[in-house]
């Protein structure tokens, strides 16, 4: 009988072929663009969201008060004085660590020589604040004392060949200055998602950072609430308080927050954002109008064969589940042919998007599974 209705449904499409593959295209379409428009969507605003307890974690920005001053007012560069002022009042509330990105600088390891490549110093407290999935070492050998590194698996595959690099050593070269450091442990890489690439973190050592030539009282500062819980009130500084207010901004808000005076972070478009979904949601409508248009159009050529099904006894609920039935049935070839669609220009789509579709459908990734059952 199911073969016997198969039948039966491709003579139907072969009369109204042109009718038929209008719909199948423009219904695919709108899939493949839902689809690619809802993944890219969710990265977006997904940024720094994979940490545990992300809401708890923050970055301090100084804003510039004065009157007198013109220019961006806000800055991540936190003088040493105000973070011992905001470590005493707060107490084991929280935990704070410097972060001090240094570029431009050479790597020296088993596999050769890195040039302009970008490193972080920060406090072994950061171990505490952003989560880390270690794959080899420890991190509790992340100590200055120790000249310890920490650096993620792509990095280790790329300065030794191999993720188990916990223990090896790597130097760091600047104007003539080399530092030697042992890896401490290698952890896994961060989703694309992040506001900055963290693939080398040094422990913050003020010697080692002057010896690289960078000033290390010049340094951002991240920090993390316990117990967990948002703490987003801004804190002025008893010193300074007429000129200097420090706030604290939540790590997930960085991405469509505004740029700051030695900020590094990659920044977004939250309207531009909402503006593509809106497209990409009136495109499906009209996609499913037409479907519905092109269905209406087919019902007169169809006259007849319901009449005889009618006369043949067939009840109303029985012709309704065979119309789902077809159109179950139409929905899915067009899901197919939509993410054929997706795959054929994931190449073009995947720099631009930062989504690569092919590795998510072989992962069967939640998400993209998630909108696509409900785009069907």
């Amino acid at each position: 009988m199911p073969f016997f209705h198969a039948r039966l449904f491709s003579r139907i499409i072969a009369k109204s072929r042109e009718v038929y593959l209008l719909k199948i295209i423009s219904l695919a379409v709108a899939f493949a663009a839902s689809t690619l428009v809802g993944l890219f969507a969710l990265n977006e605003f997904g940024y720094d969201r994979f940490h545990n307890d992300h809401a708890s974690i923050f970055r301090l920005l100084q804003r510039n008060n004065a009157e007198t001053y013109s220019g961006n007012r806000l800055s991540n560069r936190i003088p040493p004085e105000a973070l011992s002022k905001l470590k005493a009042e707060t107490g084991d509330s929280m935990v704070l660590s410097r972060v001090k990105l240094m570029s431009e600088l050479s790597i020296i390891s088993p596999r050769g020589i890195f040039n302009d490549q970008r490193v972080h110093a920060a406090d072994a407290a950061i171990t505490k604040i952003f989560s880390f999935d270690i794959l080899d070492g420890s991190l509790i050998d992340f100590d200055p004392q120790r000249q310890a590194v920490i650096i993620s698996c792509s990095t280790a595959q790329k300065f030794f060949g191999d993720r188990h690099a916990a223990g090896t050593k790597i130097k760091i070269t600047a104007l003539g200055d080399t530092l030697l450091f042992t890896v401490a442990a290698v952890y896994n890489d961060f989703p694309e998602n992040t506001h900055e690439a963290f693939n080398i973190f040094i422990a913050f050592n003020s010697l080692s950072v002057n010896a690289l030539q960078f000033n290390p009282d010049d340094a951002g500062v991240y920090g993390r609430v316990f117990p967990p819980a948002p703490f987003f009130e801004d804190w002025v500084s008893p010193a300074e308080k007429d000129e200097m207010v420090y706030r604290f901004q939540p790590i997930s808000e960085i991405y469509f927050g505004p740029a700051v005076i030695g900020d590094n972070a990659k920044h977004g478009d939250r309207y531009s954002i909402i503006i593509l979904i809106c497209i990409t949601a009136l495109i499906f409508f009209l996609a499913l109008t037409s479907f519905i248009n092109l269905t209406t159009l087919t019902l007169p050529n169809r006259a007849k064969e319901l009449a005889v099904k009618k006369l043949a006894g067939t009840s109303q609920w029985d012709l309704v589940k065979t119309f789902a039935k077809e159109s179950f049935a139409i929905v899915a070839i067009a899901l197919i042919l939509g993410l054929g669609l997706l795959l054929l220009t994931s190449p073009l789509t995947e720099p631009i998007l930062s989504i690569n579709f092919i590795s998510l459908l072989l992962k069967g990734d939640f998400f993209l599974i998630l909108i696509l059952a409900g785009l069907f």
